[in-house]
């Protein structure tokens, strides 16, 4: 299941510079589908629509789908219905979910939304500046922020939206965290002079603090796998915490990172260049052993998976293929789309700037094969 997507990866080299500067300081589109499949969701809506920005993020929400810009929150259930809108002011807005909620948060603001299909579950106005946050599969949620007299703190909150846990940091800037998967553990990413830390904390054991250093490293993303095992990602290398060692995993050579999507293992899609050219998409286990998923020669836009099925959205088409063995089961001709979201039930949801369709994971017998 994708975490990702967090969507804040649009700006996080910016993030990453400006954090590092202050250490070095200190020491109209829509979806044109081939073939849609419209009747195999009885219970889905065959599309989305939404009045939406360029600046414009988008999320799963349990079965249902979110729609956030600088000015608007639009939440939909799996039908189409929408049931929830609201206005507000943000400059720089990110989501990320897990199970039936998802967060809505302001880089660089203080405002953050948990929220489900069903309304709004907690407004929370932050004291510092919000840095990013990530929602886990229960629908907990860590929240980093600027904090006054520290380098940054980590609030967590649990499924309901009430504050459960609060970690203050004297020794190196916050940059991300991820609450593990049984809502016991918190990891944090946090960066000194000499590259980064993951810090291992217990939410029900105050003095539990375990730290494990990448040196020269720039973490971008932290996560738990369902065995509690942690995956630490950077723009060039894999590191897996298990056993309480760090250990480099897998580092991508010459491939240019574009998009990510965290479950079990990572699903990364690796380009040949900074911009354009062909795209690898490669599973990488625990273990470090890589599984290549598929190429494309178009590059890829977009990535998401669910427990049977992974999404690979490029400039030219969508391409569903099989968790396990990665046959690809339904390709669909679509343009101009910015967002894929793959859902359990094997649905797809590929978001334009004012649309989204949906899409079977099963397809048609004509279109499989087609793509790879």
């Amino acid at each position: 299941m994708s975490i990702r997507q967090e969507n804040r990866k649009k700006n996080i080299r910016g993030l990453l510079l400006t954090i590092a500067a202050v250490i070095v300081l200190t020491a109209v589109g829509f979806a044109v589908v081939a073939t849609q499949n419209s009747n195999a969701f009885k219970e889905r809506a065959e599309s989305f629509y939404y009045s939406a920005s360029d600046d414009s993020v988008f999320s799963k929400v349990g079965s249902g789908f979110a729609v956030a810009s600088t000015s608007e929150l639009q939440v939909f259930a799996s039908d189409g219905v929408q049931t929830m809108q609201e206005t507000y002011i943000m400059s720089d807005p990110a989501m990320s979910c897990g199970g039936d909620n998802a967060v809505l948060y302001d880089i660089g603001g203080n405002s953050v939304k948990i929220f489900s299909t069903n309304g709004m579950i907690q407004n929370i106005k932050t004291d510092g500046r919000v840095i990013s946050a990530k929602m886990n599969s229960k629908g907990w949620t860590a929240v980093c922020c600027e904090e006054t007299g520290y380098q940054g703190a980590v609030y967590v909150y649990n499924s309901g939206g009430s504050l459960v846990y609060k970690w203050l940091s004297g020794d190196g800037y916050v940059f991300a965290a991820s609450v593990s998967q049984d809502n016991t553990y918190l990891a944090v990413i946090t960066l000194g002079e000499s590259g980064s830390r993951v810090v291992k904390l217990k939410l029900t054991e105050e003095s539990y603090k375990k730290e494990y250093t990448a040196e020269g490293e720039l973490l971008l993303d932290v996560h738990y796998n369902s065995k509690g095992e942690i995956f630490a990602l950077s723009d060039e290398n894999l590191y897996l915490i298990k056993n309480d060692d760090i250990k480099l995993i897998y580092n991508f050579g010459e491939m240019n990172l574009t998009d990510y999507c965290f479950g079990d293992e990572l699903i990364l899609a690796l380009n040949e260049h900074k911009t354009g050219g062909a795209c690898t998409v490669v599973k990488v286990l625990p273990s470090g052993e890589t599984e290549n998923v598929s190429t494309h020669e178009n590059g890829v836009v977009s990535l998401d998976m669910s427990r049977k099925y992974i999404s690979v959205l490029t400039d030219s088409g969508l391409y569903i293929y099989d968790y396990n063995d990665y046959e690809l089961t339904a390709n669909y001709e679509v343009s101009a789309c910015l967002r894929v979201l793959m859902y359990e039930d094997g649905a797809a949801a590929a978001a334009s700037r004012n649309s989204a369709g949906v899409y079977s994971a099963k397809g048609n017998e004509a279109d499989k094969g087609k793509g790879k």
